[in-house]
């Protein structure tokens, strides 16, 4: 299912904690691992580096820029060779590579050559602002031609999967993870669904019973009626003590809110586990 698995990195906890969630996949679904390192072309050629250019004295600014551009690419190197030894370590096959350019066009790109992108869901400025999603995780997430699997920080075990599914396509395939993430580990499956009605939320889980019944896997459906997708979502979440969530990037009805406005922001934010979205 995911033969190759991005790792963007930056040297922060948030992606030292999406490696771990990495390697654990790579593990299940014996995976190769691919580290990248963007060094970003803004602390390179933006207004920050011109802003401080007087610190430099007469030192003419292409060479500041080249001092700069060396001492962040030795920095990316360092921290690819530690993510490099991490993943042999578990021994896991890996390749590294390191770029210069706009972060998240860059990591977009990247993921057109590989099935699965993991990334921290804040980076190494995370300190310096409130913001609870980076705006490059922002982005990523709703470009990307792959899944990306968001990371809270810390370490998850990923013992109870709960799959939020609405019968649309990227739904199903995201439920098509969940089950075989769950029939590989063992591990218990929980499958829910918003609608405007209990009898249709049963009908679609339904469907979702079904697809499962062709594997060694028994979910537990929940059927929540309401308007709060994600309040419910999390709410069920919070009940079955899931630790890692699929859905589908975009869907029908409610759960179509996931990736359109507020409703992202808000599972992204406020689930502390790592989150699947299928595209």
């Amino acid at each position: 299912m995911f033969n190759r698995i991005l790792v963007p990195t930056d040297g922060s906890p948030y992606a030292h904690a999406a490696l771990e969630t990495a390697l654990h996949l790579a593990t299940v679904f014996d995976s190769a691992l691919v580290a990248l390192h963007v060094v970003d072309i803004r602390l390179i050629e933006g207004p920050m580096l011109q802003s401080i250019g007087s610190l430099w004295g007469d030192v003419p600014y292409p060479v500041q820029q080249a001092d700069v551009t060396e001492t962040l690419q030795a920095r990316g190197r360092e921290i690819l060779d530690a993510v490099e030894k991490r993943v042999r370590e578990e021994g896991r096959p890996v390749e590294t590579a390191l770029e210069t350019g706009l972060v998240g066009e860059i990591i977009v790109d990247r993921a057109r050559s590989v099935d699965l992108v993991v990334l921290g869901r804040r980076g190494e400025h995370a300190q310096f602002g409130d913001a609870p999603l980076g705006s490059t995780v922002n982005g990523v997430v709703r470009r990307s031609p792959r899944p990306v699997l968001v990371c809270a920080g810390g370490h998850d075990p990923l013992e109870r999967v709960l799959a939020a599914y609405d019968g649309s396509e990227h739904a199903a395939r995201a439920l098509e993870i969940g089950v075989e993430y769950a029939e590989r580990r063992a591990a218990p499956l929980h499958v829910v669904t918003v609608q405007h009605s209990r009898e249709e939320a049963q009908r679609i889980l339904d469907e979702a019973l079904d697809f499962a019944g062709g594997h060694s896997v028994t979910p537990t459906a929940h059927a929540r009626e309401g308007d709060a997708a994600a309040d419910l979502v999390l709410e069920v979440a919070r009940e079955v003590g899931a630790d890692l969530l699929v859905m589908g990037a975009y869907g029908r009805g409610r759960l179509r809110e996931f990736l359109v406005g507020s409703t992202t922001e808000t599972i992204l934010t406020r689930f502390e586990h790592p989150i699947l979205l299928y595209r």
